[in-house]
């Protein structure tokens, strides 16, 4: 549709005048109700329509109106790009919706608005029901108290494990990230360790202090839970792995399984299928490699790995998979893959006949 035409629909000339205030709003309300009824069926030129026009509107109405936009353009999947973008960087109370809600937003846009716009902008997108380590990177690295709380107490926001160090290292000084951090599934052993170590003690005493039986308590189960964390079966529990080794089995009869499947189930961080791949290649039982591919000590993955001839980039993507991936910091990961690089394949051969598998008494 031509400039002209769109003009033609509407005035811009008329609605921008100072008593056409109630008219601008009345438009851009039944223009994104419109768009909100169409928006999975309308064609490009449609799409592109609306965009010019809510984004010009969008200049012309009050924040309650442009909020009215946001509510209706967060809940949809197609969206006037320009517009949206636009009312995600407005005011907290105009973007607060789309940056909570809008599937529409990339992580490129998450980071960006986060970096740019401030703790307001950023609190919202913590809200956000699904978040990718990129982005939680970025509202970590903002250092904002209750901020990295939010992110902790979000179930569905996946945190590096540069993030959790740097979240360990406030919570030193912070009883609320210290909690945060016990309560979470996914905080690597090596932080709750610590955590017990030096930090339960100072919360479960204030928490004593103050005469909150009930939360006391949760502190002390929180600690249980977190011992309870470090133990291999924790690890073992998360993970499909019925349904993983039915499907690679399936491939490895196909004649599909080899050490390229492997790299890129690790790569994808397909833990389980990973784990089944691995052991048809390395022709070892399925039940012996997930014991070895989720211990803390990787030695004899990479004896293994060493013995069947893996290639270097495979063993770097399976020591940054699945569990590894947070027991193991990046200092342990990189001593690994320094021990692997030592090994002799003939030395690695005679080791592996001389281990018992998991399972036994040395398990």
């Amino acid at each position: 549709m031509s400039p002209q035409i769109q003009t033609q629909l509407v005035d811009f000339e008329t609605l921008e005048k100072a008593d056409a205030v109630e008219r601008r709003s009345e438009l851009a309300r039944n223009v994104v109700s419109l768009f909100a009824l169409t928006s999975e069926t309308c064609t490009a030129e449609q799409l592109g329509t609306y965009d010019m026009v809510l984004y010009r509107l969008a200049d012309m109405v009050e924040v309650e109106v442009r909020r009215q936009i946001s509510d209706k353009l967060a809940a949809l999947r197609r969206v006037p790009e320009t517009t949206l973008q636009k009312l995600a960087r407005d005011d907290i109370a105009v973007a607060e919706p789309i940056l909570i809600g809008s599937v529409a937003l990339t992580d490129a846009d998450l980071m960006d608005i986060a970096q740019s716009l401030g703790i307001e902008h950023a609190s919202a997108i913590a809200d956000r029901e699904v978040l990718s380590e990129q982005v939680t990177d970025v509202l970590i690295d903002l250092d904002d108290v209750r901020l990295q709380k939010k992110v902790l107490d979000n179930s569905g926001a996946i945190i590096s494990g540069g993030g959790f160090e740097k979240l360990y290292v406030n919570a030193r000084k912070s009883e609320d990230l210290q909690l945060g951090l016990s309560n979470r599934k996914d905080t690597p052993d090596r932080i709750i360790a610590a955590l017990i170590n030096q930090a339960t003690d100072t919360v479960r005493e204030k928490l004593m202090n103050s005469g909150d039986g009930a939360s006391s308590q949760k502190m002390i189960e929180a600690g249980a839970e977190a011992f309870d964390k470090m133990s291999n079966d924790y690890w073992l529990s998360r993970y499909d792995f019925p349904g993983a080794w039915k499907a690679v089995n399936q491939s490895a009869l196909n004649g599909q399984i080899d050490e390229r499947l492997v790299r890129q189930f690790a790569m994808q961080d397909r833990f389980a299928e990973a784990v089944a791949a691995f052991a048809i290649v390395a022709g070892m039982p399925f039940d012996h490699a997930k014991h070895w591919l989720v211990r803390l000590d990787p030695t004899p993955f990479l004896t293994i790995a060493k013995a069947v001839g893996f290639d270097k980039i495979t063993v770097k993507s399976m020591l940054g998979m699945g569990p590894w991936r947070l027991r193991l910091s990046v200092e342990e990961r990189v001593s690994a893959f320094g021990q692997f690089e030592r090994m002799d394949r003939t030395e690695a051969r005679r080791m592996i006949q001389c281990w018992q598998m998991p399972g036994q008494d040395a398990a």
